[in-house]
């Protein structure tokens, strides 16, 4: 999967979960009619953010994107539906353009960061088993911490 469509997909689920909890915190704060939603929503937004995240902090040093994309992305990850125009500024300014630089045949990496990242290029499947267990691990973690404001 090239980094643009990973990132292009995990940008669309970031902001279509925010709007499961925006329902679902509409249902609850404003018709007062149920509380089910935000549970649910909050459960699946928590997770498409924390994946989100991982992806463009993975896309960022992998294509090399100047700081400002970088921290726009993060910026955008916490902004309701601010990643799909995100992705698709980056996309227009040729951010996403191309394969995984970091991959077999691609740049040499420059750091410690880099290696670890194309070593995870290299066996994708592997590596994105992982990255899901630990998006996993760290979602279960602040589930059991109990939901944002207590």
């Amino acid at each position: 999967m090239s980094p643009r469509a990973l990132f292009g997909t995990l940008a669309f689920a970031e902001a279509f979960t925010w709007v499961l909890l925006l329902t679902g915190m509409y249902l609850k704060y404003i018709a007062q009619s149920t509380d089910v939603m935000v549970s649910i929503g909050g459960a699946v937004h928590g997770f498409a953010f924390l994946a989100y995240v991982a992806v463009a902090i993975l896309v960022w040093i992998s294509q090399r994107w100047p700081a400002h994309v970088g921290v726009l992305a993060l910026i955008a990850s916490v902004l309701p539906l601010a990643t799909v125009p995100h992705e698709i500024w980056a996309a227009r300014k040729g951010h996403l353009d191309g394969r995984w630089q970091l991959a077999p045949g691609g740049r040499e990496p420059r750091h410690a960061v880099e290696r670890l990242i194309a070593l995870a290029l290299r066996r994708p499947a592997l590596s994105g088993a992982v990255t899901l267990l630990v998006v996993a691990v760290v979602f279960a973690a602040l589930m059991v911490a109990g939901p944002p404001g207590g």
